[in-house]
């Protein structure tokens, strides 16, 4: 519908207004996301379990926002201090510990069989490697400068996505109702379409962040079954990449099997890449099917972009603020479509009314 010069100056003054809201709120927007995406998850068991029982909203909220701070928090900070530990240990194996100073075994044994079979010089192999692993290490150590560097950063988004997520919880039937009065839709079609929200929200978060959790969880495992140094950080690592579909845990898994195989370790080569395949490969369908059964699942390829674009963005909290917008900006076109069809709709049934009858002369 065209918009008359009457109501420029509404649209002006919303389109004015929105722009401010949204240069003020920007720099939080990865903690407000993430805070509405674990208000999402918690809500009905919220209101369900804790709210009935203790009748005051401000301090259940509260209660809630600590307990999901603390379930949180405590394992990702005690994991982020094993991969640091683990990550260190895991260059100085590769640079100048045992498994490259050994000569007959080890990363450096590998090297010097595989450089003899295919006729070059062991030792000119190993130099080349190792200079190549080192500055690898360099890069590495850079990079890890650099996200520490961005630590209060990530820590002022945390206590967003707190506060956030408190108030979230304590009025969430006063901003469900502001939400509502700002969908330009019928009743039933805005409850359609936060239904949905909902729906792609828990899928995205369940079927994406829950089976990676899952799946890095048992890499690492598998990693410790046969042996393999660093099996947290490996872990980790496939945890991380099963967040990027065609890509996963298997970028990881398949080159350490073929490196026991190598290693002159055979049978813990196969056990690795057996597990792999048939456990770790299978449980990603196997999960998706019981998380996301019902909802609305999201398609392979708009994770992948998602969630690049997120990391690009706004940094580690895009794998998973990442997604969710995505989805969540699919959803907004796809409101503006139904409100411009409907408000056609209505235009169309009031041209085609009759109008008042006629005196007759």
């Amino acid at each position: 519908m065209a918009v008359t010069a009457k109501g420029w100056g509404p649209l002006l003054l919303i389109v004015i207004g929105a722009g401010i809201i949204a240069r003020l709120i920007w720099p939080f927007f990865p903690g407000l996301v993430l805070a509405a995406v674990l208000c999402t998850l918690v809500v009905p068991w919220h209101q369900r379990v804790l709210l009935r029982r203790i009748g005051r909203p401000s301090l259940a909220a509260g209660i809630t926002t600590l307990l999901l701070v603390l379930l949180i928090m405590i394992p990702l900070a005690g994991l982020l201090f094993l991969v640091g530990t683990e990550a260190m240990a895991a260059l100085d194996w590769l640079t100048t510990g045992e498994g490259l100073n050994s000569a007959s075994g080890g990363f450096q044994g590998t090297l010097a069989r595989l450089a003899t079979k295919l006729g070059m010089d062991p030792a000119m192999a190993i130099t080349l490697v190792t200079a190549q692993l080192r500055r690898v290490t360099e890069a590495v150590m850079g990079r890890s400068l650099t996200f520490l560097s961005g630590i209060p950063g990530v820590l002022l988004q945390l206590g967003v996505a707190v506060l956030a997520h408190f108030y979230l919880l304590r009025d969430a039937d006063e901003f469900m109702a502001s939400l509502r009065r700002m969908i330009p839709l019928d009743p039933e079609q805005t409850d359609e379409v936060i239904q949905r929200a909902r729906d792609i929200t828990e899928a995205t978060v369940y079927g994406t962040v829950a089976v990676a959790v899952v799946q890095g969880t048992l890499g690492g495992l598998a990693f410790r079954m046969v042996g393999l140094p660093a099996s947290i950080l490996w872990g980790t690592v496939m945890g991380v990449l099963a967040l990027i579909p065609m890509i996963g845990p298997a970028f990881v898994w398949i080159p350490a099997s073929i490196y026991l195989a190598l290693s002159g370790q055979l049978q813990q080569g196969l056990i690795l890449a057996a597990f792999g395949a048939l456990v770790i490969g299978t449980v990603d369908n196997l999960l998706r099917a019981i998380f996301v059964s019902g909802r609305a699942q999201v398609h392979s390829l708009v994770v992948f972009l998602s969630v690049l674009g997120g990391v690009f963005a706004f940094g580690p909290a895009g794998l998973v603020v990442g997604p969710v917008l995505f989805v969540l900006a699919l959803i907004a076109i796809e409101m503006g479509r139904l409100a411009m069809g409907h408000a056609q709709w209505q235009a169309v049934r009031t041209a085609q009314a009759p109008g008042p009858a006629s005196t007759p002369p």
